[in-house]
């Protein structure tokens, strides 16, 4: 009777790096706190749902009311269609659960995202897009005025 061979774990090869996560979040303290992913991967139309889905866990992880995603180590490549179901999705998730979403995009990827900030904040989330991280902090940090 043969013996089975002993399975030894194998190491990386060498030269290799480990995977670098796609979204890194963090809660960041203060009088608001927010949380602030960022996202490390072009958003497609293939990717887009996965990283939302990322995204959304690490919200729920979090108990996050105001979120700041930062796009500028990926970029964006989706049609104006794209941006509408994305931010269909968003609204849909989250109006009425977070109070501010901001989203942080690479001068380059702004005129796609054009749309999203409109679609989402017609949907019922205050949403703001820029290419200024210090102006999005600015925003997702601010007091919300009350309603006359």
């Amino acid at each position: 009777m043969k013996m089975p061979k002993k399975s030894s774990p194998k190491s990386a090869p060498k030269g290799k790096r480990a995977a670098v996560a796609t979204v890194v979040a963090r809660l960041v303290e203060g009088p608001i706190p927010y949380l602030e992913a960022i996202v490390r991967e072009r958003v497609t139309e293939a990717s887009m749902v996965r990283l939302f889905e990322r995204v959304r866990g690490e919200i729920a992880r979090h108990h996050a009311k105001r979120v700041l995603v930062d796009m500028r180590e990926g970029s964006v490549a989706l049609t104006i269609s794209d941006m509408l179901g994305l931010a269909k999705l968003v609204a849909t998730t989250f109006a009425g659960v977070l109070e501010r979403f901001a989203i942080v995009v690479r001068p380059q990827d702004l005129m796609s995202e054009k749309f999203f900030e409109p679609s989402v904040s017609n949907r019922g989330l205050p949403t703001f897009v820029t290419t200024d991280p210090e102006e999005a902090t600015y925003w997702i940090a601010a007091k919300i005025r009350p309603a006359r």
